[in-house]
């Protein structure tokens, strides 16, 4: 817990890039925003909107099928098994990128510092 005590934000940065090594299959993913939204409901949470950057992923080598399915199949079963409304916004980092994605169905081009936004879900 002592590592949790920052002093300025890439203390925090460290610690938090650090966590996120552990996040490497579409379970990992599942059972991360399953564990909030389960959380959430108990603190009578009805409506979420998760926002989630791939780019720390896919750098990492997980590709982004690995994390948007894990996170998507979550947010599914919280609409079916608790009643909750979800969004899933997705963010990119402002820094050099040029790629496309594959999200339900369509294909997104990203351009050279670009910052874009998709939200997806059910109201």
């Amino acid at each position: 817990k002592e590592a949790y005590n920052f002093s300025n934000l890439q203390d925090f940065l460290d610690i938090y890039y650090e966590g996120m090594n552990v996040l490497t299959t579409e379970q990992d993913f599942y059972d991360l925003t399953w564990a909030y939204l389960r959380k959430v409901y108990l603190e009578n949470v009805i409506h979420v909107e998760i926002m989630f950057d791939p780019q720390g992923h896919t750098d990492r080598g997980i590709s982004f099928d690995t994390v948007i399915n894990g996170i998507h199949r979550a947010l599914k079963d919280a609409q079916t098994k608790l009643g909750m409304t979800t969004v899933l916004i997705m963010s990119f980092n402002l820094k050099p990128c040029k790629w496309s994605v594959r999200a339900h169905g369509r294909f997104y081009n990203l351009c050279v510092g670009c910052k874009f936004f998709l939200a997806t879900g059910s109201r």
